[in-house]
């Protein structure tokens, strides 16, 4: 069996958590671009974050230990690498979309 090192109830707050967090960052950054005219970097910066939340639980939750407890261990850590492979692409993509606004904000 693939032990991990965190058990279900600590991979549910961490989520909920990071769930808490993205709400009160969207919520806040909504509120700021409400008096701007330009609202373009605005939702950039809502993208970093909503996709970098979704990118980071997906990582959380693939290392639940009762994902890979009926497979072969190879099997396992093949199905954990390539869900490894997913969540760094949405890093990646939640990187752009900060750069993006960043640059916007610059202009």
């Amino acid at each position: 069996m693939l032990q991990l090192w965190v058990n279900e109830g600590e991979l549910r707050k961490m989520i909920v958590g990071l769930c808490i967090v993205t709400f009160i960052a969207t919520v806040a950054i909504i509120l700021i671009a409400k008096e701007k005219h330009n609202k373009t970097p605005y939702m950039w910066l809502i993208a970093h974050f909503i996709i970098g939340a979704l990118s980071l639980g997906w990582g959380l939750n693939s290392l639940n230990p009762e994902l890979y407890t009926s497979w072969q261990q190879s099997i396992a850590l093949q199905t954990f690498t390539v869900q490894m492979y997913f969540v760094a692409f949405g890093w990646i993509i939640s990187v752009v979309c900060l750069v993006v606004g960043v640059s916007l904000f610059q202009k």
